[in-house]
């Protein structure tokens, strides 16, 4: 795939074969850079730090203090993540 669709590797096996692909370019930089790049995802979630706002407590409760199962934590939430969403 790397060699003949011209696609980026996704194994770590095949980048020697996307790298030789074409030789005048620096693919390893696209390399590098794929590997550690980052999308934020408040740049396309909608209403994301509402999001996060509605999630953070639950997730508090139920991973970092133990209060309740993440289960029961997500199924609190759920309804006003939902209204939040129009749903």
């Amino acid at each position: 795939m790397a060699t003949r669709g011209s696609w980026e590797p996704v194994r770590t096996s095949a980048a020697n074969a996307f790298l030789e692909m074409r030789p005048k370019l620096n693919l390893g930089i696209y390399l590098e850079t794929a590997s550690t790049a980052w999308v934020d995802p408040f740049s396309y979630i909608e209403k994301a730090s509402e999001f996060v706002n509605l999630m953070q407590p639950a997730l508090k409760s139920a991973m970092e203090q133990n209060e309740k199962s993440v289960v029961a934590a997500i199924r609190d939430v759920a309804p006003a993540v939902r209204a939040l969403y129009g749903q």
